[in-house]
């Protein structure tokens, strides 16, 4: 489960969404189900109801789709929430909203400074939803305003979905208005970010370290250090940081600001971290330097390494004096050797490469062993190929089956249904690709998508 801070997501969004009051949850669940439903349980240690609706493994339902699942559980209004968003914004207002405005659907807003990057939300004046705007170029936005994710529902729209793979966004809620359903928007005050990205879940952690300051506290005074934790006196920390249990850091280092160091790692001396997250048991050696970056779990980081706005996947181990930079991600296990810099995405060559025809027995001479070599090709290959690929279903088959890359793959299905051709196709394919290789749940494999309360 990925962590934010010193718990995991979904106890963030248990716990927010409790504050407003919410006391029965229902979380779909389908990857590493047994992991959430074993830390969560019934949910007695967080003061709620938990129940579990199980998607069927290897079974893409969708948003809607896995809410469908716990349709016989949901009698009354009920709210639904993403397992990649984190917010404060008060909830028992956008529900009162809802009674309010006597709506079939209420979708939770935020103003955003850069709409080009969501689809926005064009609103009436009485706040009802008129149309959507999926990712709009920049300039041509009609709205600054994006959904959040967070849904509040009447039972009655759950007859708008269909058991099998089905969104809210992209089916559910268009079909709405053209039904000429109540479809409301509710535009919240207080914090909201998707984690999903690296920028975003950096955004997270700033948020979940600065909850733990006291009042009149400045930043750099809040540390919290756990159990067993071995620090050198001449070692700087600069707040707010938080190192958990049986961490190590040697002499002469700088921690800090906003770095979480999570249990059992441990950091050479000389090495400096801001703004990042160190995941548990990573070794880091000395005299390396992590900016704005993730680093995932048991990885091992050799001496003089700079780390900058970048993602290193678990349990991989960088030589010597390695870079890597510009949103460079390395995927899970990989070795990278000394003095080599890395500025995309580095991933094993694999013995499935993708070979791209035009046509049955007809290759075109290129092939991709790495989802990043694949992004590169799209652009050389003739887009025939490209519509030859995408409407067998093999760049998504591709994707899932050999990189276990579950999120892009329910992207590029998306992308397929829409039935684009040509320059457009070509486009559109390559934008999600490289979206995607933005993102940094996927080296942490989350699949719990879906939160769904009952209202207070």
């Amino acid at each position: 489960m990925m962590p934010l801070g010193s718990k995991p997501v979904i106890e963030h969004i248990i716990s927010e969404t409790a504050k407003s009051g919410f006391t029965d949850f229902i979380v779909t669940v389908n990857y590493e189900k047994e992991q959430v439903m074993r830390y969560i349980g019934r949910g007695t240690k967080l003061g709620v109801k938990v129940d579990y609706a199980i998607e069927p493994e290897g079974i893409y339902l969708g948003t809607a789709g896995s809410v469908k699942l716990a349709s016989h559980l949901l009698d009354g209004t009920f709210i639904v929430t993403q397992g990649d968003a984190f917010t404060t914004i008060d909830l028992r207002r956008a529900l009162e909203f809802h009674r309010q405005t006597q709506a079939d659907a209420t979708i939770i807003l935020k103003q955003v400074p850069d709409p080009w990057l969501y689809g926005t939300v064009i609103l009436g004046s009485d706040m009802r939803i008129t149309a959507f705007q999926e990712k709009p170029p920049r300039g041509q936005e009609k709205s600054n305003l994006v959904s959040t994710g967070i849904y509040i529902l009447e039972p009655e729209v759950l007859d708008f979905t269909t058991p099998i793979e089905c969104d809210f966004a992209k089916d559910v809620f268009p079909h709405l208005v053209n039904e000429g359903k109540r479809l409301f928007g509710f535009v919240g005050e207080g914090f909201w970010v998707d984690i999903g990205s690296l920028n975003g879940y950096l955004e997270g952690t700033r948020k979940v370290l600065e909850t733990h300051l006291k009042e009149g506290q400045k930043n750099s005074e809040a540390v919290m250090i756990g159990q067993k934790v071995i620090i050198d006196d001449s070692v700087i920390l600069d707040g707010p940081v938080l190192i958990e249990d049986r961490v190590s850091v040697g002499k002469g280092s700088q921690i800090g600001p906003y770095a979480v160091i999570k249990a059992g790692s441990k950091i050479g001396s000389n090495t400096v971290i801001e703004n990042s997250a160190i995941f548990e048991r990573v070794k880091l050696g000395s005299n390396c330097q992590i900016r704005k970056s993730i680093i995932g779990e048991r990885a091992t980081i050799s001496h003089q390494t700079i780390i900058d706005g970048s993602i290193i996947g678990p349990g991989s181990r960088l030589e010597r004096l390695v870079q890597v930079k510009n949103g460079g991600r390395v995927w899970p296990s990989i070795t990278v050797h000394d003095n080599t810099l890395v500025e995309g995405t580095l991933a094993l060559p694999t013995d499935r490469p993708f070979l791209l025809h035009s046509g049955v027995g007809q290759y075109t001479g290129f092939t991709a062993n790495t989802i990043e070599e694949l992004a590169g090709l799209l652009n050389r290959v003739e887009v025939k190929s490209i519509e030859y690929h995408l409407y067998r279903r093999d760049f998504e088959r591709w994707v899932r089956e050999t990189f276990q890359a579950n999120l892009l793959a329910r992207q590029i299905s998306d992308l397929r249904k829409q039935g684009l051709r040509g320059r457009r196709l070509r486009r559109e394919l390559q934008g999600t690709i490289k979206e995607w290789l933005n993102y940094s749940t996927e080296f942490d494999n989350q699949r719990l998508k879906i939160t769904a309360t009952t209202s207070p």
